[in-house]
């Protein structure tokens, strides 16, 4: 009799959870390579992960070189990172529709006067081929291709003479041709920085930075200019946001992708609110969000698209106010709403930054980010595969109260659980039960002001030991609000 009741309690926990893991499966971290450096990973505005079109995720990254690695459709592992050049930085790859992988750099040290080019075709890369040489030093290539398979390529030049600060400029392969002149796109007098740029369908080139406008002190701004297919460039740049703080850093790291209706979407660090948040615009004539709407820092925004052109959004945040953990968003398409913010590294104690997405063919959050608090840092990749889109997701479309589901779940070590709170509520408590109804641990006991949060359990009890493998339950409650969910511990 026992062992039917073992075997009944059994099955029923295997079912739960095979239920819970296929609702959205969230695989580990998975390590690609090392790095000195705590920048391996810092071009939000340009793309180091991306997916061929043969299923193979390739990676470039800093460390004190450039460095790829891919991983090959159906594999777990990472090939060994390859150093494509020993002094370069800032690189940024793209792929064209014959499945070769083209990448630009500086080549280099900090101050590097040369934008080069690599391509990789059936696992070899080619020699560099000089995309522009400078008297002054430049930075930040981002690189882009057209339906065309011509290459597009826009980067930060140091100013000179009567234009002291620095200047963005481009420059346009094109198939049988070559590279043509440069050409300086932010015509400033003060400092333009940090370029993205993308392609609508038509070909048409959008390019965005930060800048100061005519003055270095002047309330930084998010520019936009557009080059016309067959036409030429827009007369002058136009204003997609302004801050009035006078802080070097207000406005910063623009990203931008175009979607299937050559609608363009664009996010930026901006802290114009006073506090360092993540902001996001539709262009042309999209009004402005804020995203991240936290207390704490948000910073170096990434955003990609899917083919239903639901959008990715990740930034790293202090969501703790000492430790960088990377946050997610996605946007639906066909609901117009923002999902609740995830957090998609959870590595309480040590900081994860300098997040980049893949540019997405399928609805899987494809993401890469640096990790740790010293040398040797680590180049971290995770993939989480939206198998059903449904309100128990963690990262639910939600307006009023909701507890989402632990993620991951199952786990062994750490989880998180979010929760969203449309009112101020005091004496909101989140504790976690084992099955028998006993106490096992209380995770929130305090005043809280409406908004999203989130809540790390590390597997133990009141006494700081390890919980035993098993079904645990976890409950939000306060005097006009409850909810219940259960996660399971396997050791």
């Amino acid at each position: 009799m026992l062992n039917a009741l073992y075997n009944k309690l059994y099955f029923k926990w295997v079912y739960i959870v095979l239920l819970l893991m296929f609702s959205k499966l969230t695989l580990a971290n998975t390590f690609i390579g090392n790095s000195t450096q705590s920048t391996a990973t810092e071009r939000c505005n340009a793309r180091l992960i991306l997916e061929d079109l043969a299923g193979t995720y390739h990676v470039v990254y800093y460390a004190n070189g450039v460095y790829h690695a891919y991983m090959e459709d159906g594999a777990d592992t990472w090939s060994t990172p390859y150093m494509v050049e020993s002094i370069a930085r800032n690189p940024s790859i793209a792929i064209d529709s014959d499945n070769q992988l083209h990448l630009v750099y500086k080549k280099g040290g900090i101050s590097a006067y040369d934008i080069v080019q690599r391509d990789y075709n059936n696992g070899l890369w080619s020699s560099e081929s000089l995309v522009h040489n400078s008297a002054l030093a430049v930075s930040r290539p981002v690189l882009a291709v057209d339906t065309e398979d011509n290459l597009h390529c826009v980067w930060q030049r140091q100013g000179g003479g009567s234009t002291p600060n620095s200047e963005i400029y481009y420059k346009k392969y094109t198939i049988g041709i070559g590279w043509g002149s440069a050409y300086c796109v932010s015509q400033s007098y003060g400092a333009s920085e940090y370029p993205t740029l993308t392609l609508d369908s038509s070909n048409n080139v959008y390019v965005f930075w930060k800048d100061s406008g005519e003055s270095t002190s002047n309330p930084k701004m998010v520019l936009m200019r557009k080059y016309a297919a067959g036409v030429g460039w827009d007369a002058d740049y136009t204003i997609v946001a302004t801050t009035s703080s006078g802080d070097e850093w207000a406005t910063m790291d623009p990203c931008a992708v175009c979607d299937s209706n050559d609608n363009i979407h664009l996010v930026w660090a901006d802290s114009h609110s006073g506090n360092k948040e993540i902001y996001y615009r539709e262009l042309p004539s999209g009004s402005t969000t804020n995203i991240s709407s936290t207390s704490t820092r948000s910073a170096r925004p990434t955003i990609s698209i899917d083919p239903q052109d639901n959008l990715f959004v990740a930034w790293e945040e202090k969501t703790d106010g000492i430790s960088h953990e990377i946050v997610f968003k996605w946007y639906d398409n066909l609901s117009s709403v923002w999902s609740s913010s995830c957090n998609i590294s959870n590595t309480p104690g040590s900081d994860s930054r300098h997040p980049n997405f893949a540019v997405e063919k399928k609805s899987n959050l494809i993401s890469i980010w640096t990790e740790g608090e010293s040398s040797d840092y680590q180049v971290l990749f995770n993939e989480t595969e939206f198998v059903s889109i449904e309100s128990e997701d963690r990262c639910s479309l939600v307006t009023g109260y909701y507890l989402e589901q632990n993620c991951p779940n199952p786990f062994n070590t750490i989880t998180t659980i979010g929760y969203n709170l449309p009112v101020t509520i005091e004496g909101l408590t989140l504790r976690i039960y084992d099955i028998s109804g006993k106490l096992i641990r209380t995770l929130v006991d305090e005043l809280l002001e409406s908004g999203y949060y989130s809540v790390i359990w590390d597997g133990k009890d009141e006494n700081n030991q390890n919980v035993i493998s098993g079904l645990y339950i976890y409950r939000i409650e306060s005097a006009g609000y409850s909810e219940t969910r259960q996660c399971i511990v396997l050791r």
